[in-house]
């Protein structure tokens, strides 16, 4: 039939076959106010780390296809959970907190959330939160790339009682085959 894929192995039944796939290094910047736990494709990279001032880095090696950074974040105090965070592939930003690249949702997380193929077309992107007084003291480099602490409250106040609670994210990320 002509298509480029005939006869070609798809062994991770991705769409993309073998031949053209092109591995891609990925780097993870993170910190969340208080407690985060993240995922790459359902699989945990992070567990119940603590300390919103303390940027963590997390590397893994994806090939080409779709795929979804999942991050679950909490405050221990049950007030603001606040997100920064910045993402490389192949040493290239491609992605910080505040370019509208994230997806959210609050207080809680449907089945499968972090699995690639959820749909999360009903989530919100992250606002800026406009007072980062409770972050003032904490200035990482990523800060310098744009990257900047966001939440769920569409008015951005992080600090307002209905903004208190857990925050889901997603970010979903499209590798191009070779």
């Amino acid at each position: 039939d002509g298509e480029i894929d005939e006869g070609f192995e798809d062994t991770d039944r991705d769409g993309i076959p073998d031949c053209r796939e092109v591995d891609y290094a990925i780097r993870l910047s993170i910190t969340v106010d208080d407690v985060y736990s993240a995922w790459v494709d359902g699989e945990p990279i992070a567990f119940e780390r603590a300390g919103w001032n303390v940027l963590e880095e997390h590397a893994v090696v994806l090939n080409s296809g779709r795929h979804v950074i999942a991050v679950h974040g909490w405050d221990t105090g049950l007030a603001i959970s606040g997100h920064l965070s910045a993402l490389w592939i192949d040493d290239v930003v491609h992605a910080v907190t505040g370019d509208g690249s994230w997806s959210v949702r609050p207080d809680w997380a449907p089945v499968g959330w972090t699995e690639v193929d959820f749909d999360d077309t009903s989530w919100v992107v992250p606002v800026p939160c406009v007072d980062v007084a409770p972050w003032s003291s904490f200035t990482p480099t990523i800060m310098e790339l744009g990257a900047i602490w966001t939440w769920y409250a569409a008015d951005g106040d992080c600090r307002a009682s209905s903004s208190y609670g857990d925050a889901f994210y997603r970010l979903v990320l499209e590798l191009p085959p070779a």
